[in-house]
């Protein structure tokens, strides 16, 4: 009887809507939560993740579920890419003779397969649900993932997911909160890696550091801020990001294109006049250069 109940709310389970949770979290290690104590080995392609007991508990899932979701794989010296962060439940009363699970990962396109088996260490009396949360399988940027879960050992059912994780413009990821009041654009880094982030006036082929004093480069740790300040708001003011390595993808983000500030009297303050009259007694010479 134990696996027909767990057959059936399997298939129920397909007609559910996926959850997606912690999208657009950083995650700088591989790591697997578990409601029990747990141990994980993974094949070569991911490195060993370490098995914990949650540090804060979330809401959890309704056994039986697999449920996937989008965060950030942002280990150290390496540059951030997305990965499917991975949270299921499982019935322990339909568990009696189960040791651990497998999660299969294949990313399609690159036919990238990988596994993970977390295994669970005593077997504890007791109904409490399985709850595992695994941060997370690294993806390629717009890359479909699917996901199965089987049981160790197999008992002949399974669960399967799939994923879509959308394509996002290469460079590093950042926020940013305009300051009027102090004449400043304040640039938050997420955790994992530094970031060296700036302002700059974008031009038509590349985008040229602010005057001095206004022309710094900043390196900003993971998980803190920077103020930057600009001397005028003009409409070509962009901020932009890179890692600290050489030949680092770039982000840029130019937000006074449409701001109508941008195009008020700081524009023609940003204006300058290079009269050369005075080197010429025959002909009146002079050149204007804008910021924009």
């Amino acid at each position: 009887m134990g696996r027909s109940v767990l057959l059936a709310a399997a298939a129920l389970l397909l007609l559910l809507p996926l959850l997606l949770t912690g999208t657009g979290a950083a995650v700088t290690r591989l790591r697997v939560s578990a409601n029990f104590e747990c141990r994980a080995i993974a094949d070569s392609t991911l490195s060993r993740p370490r098995c914990r007991r949650p540090s804060r508990s979330g809401p959890p899932l309704n056994a039986p579920a697999l449920a996937l979701g989008r965060a950030r794989l942002c280990l150290p010296a390496q540059r951030c890419q997305p990965c499917l962060r991975v949270r299921l439940a499982l019935p322990a009363a339909e568990l009696g003779g189960v040791r651990g699970l497998q999660l299969n990962f294949l990313e399609l396109g690159s036919n990238r397969a990988s596994w993970l088996q977390v295994w669970r260490r005593h077997r504890a009396p007791g109904s409490s649900p399985w709850q595992v949360q695994f941060d997370c399988f690294p993806v390629e940027s717009g890359r479909q993932v699917l996901v199965s879960l089987h049981t160790i050992p197999d008992q002949g059912w399974t669960l399967s997911r799939s994923h879509l994780v959308a394509a996002e413009p290469p460079g590093p990821v950042f926020t940013h909160t305009w300051v009027p009041e102090a004449r400043a654009i304040e640039v938050w880094v997420p955790e994992g890696p530094a970031f060296v982030v700036r302002l700059c006036h974008q031009l038509a082929l590349e985008c040229e550091e602010l005057p001095r004093p206004f022309h710094r480069q900043v390196l900003v740790p993971g998980g803190h801020r920077v103020s930057l300040p600009y001397e005028f708001l003009v409409p070509c003011l962009c901020i932009e990001a890179s890692y600290p390595h050489h030949d680092s993808a770039r982000s840029k983000r130019c937000p006074f294109r449409d701001q109508p500030a941008a195009y008020g009297p700081e524009l023609w303050s940003s204006v300058r006049f290079h009269d050369y009259s005075a080197s010429s007694k025959d002909q009146m010479a002079m050149v204007l250069s804008a910021s924009c």
